[in-house]
């Protein structure tokens, strides 16, 4: 493998960029919704989720927000907290959800300047 040249950019082991439904962001943003679920699991050391809010029903094509979440915390069905409650903890905890890995979210962030789709491109 050739080494990295001294114009490579950096690749963030931190962060990952996530897509998400509008009516899944706005439960996010209330705050209804307190972990996002998914299939797959995060590797250890992701603390940044960056939100890109998709197209379908009225969305903005756009990152929005970016969600904290714990480097380590990975929850698997049966683990996530009861306290605070939150959309799909419960289904979640049953093992009744098709994700398999749980992250809290801890604290959220809006863009004051959303990246678009279009931006991303160029």
């Amino acid at each position: 493998m050739a080494p990295a040249s001294a114009s490579a950019p950096t690749r963030s082991l931190s962060d990952v960029l996530l897509s998400i439904k509008p009516h899944h962001l706005a439960n996010v943003i209330s705050r209804e919704k307190n972990h996002e679920y998914r299939k797959y699991r995060l590797k250890d050391g992701v603390s940044r989720l960056w939100l890109y809010e998709t197209c379908s029903g009225g969305g903005s094509s756009s990152i929005t927000h970016i969600a904290i979440i714990s480097s380590y915390t990975r929850h698997e069905p049966g683990s996530v907290p009861t306290e605070p409650a939150g959309i799909g903890n419960e289904v979640f905890n049953a093992g009744r959800k098709e994700s398999k890995y749980g992250y809290p979210s801890l604290e959220l962030y809006e863009l004051v300047n959303p990246v678009t789709l279009n931006e991303m491109k160029t």
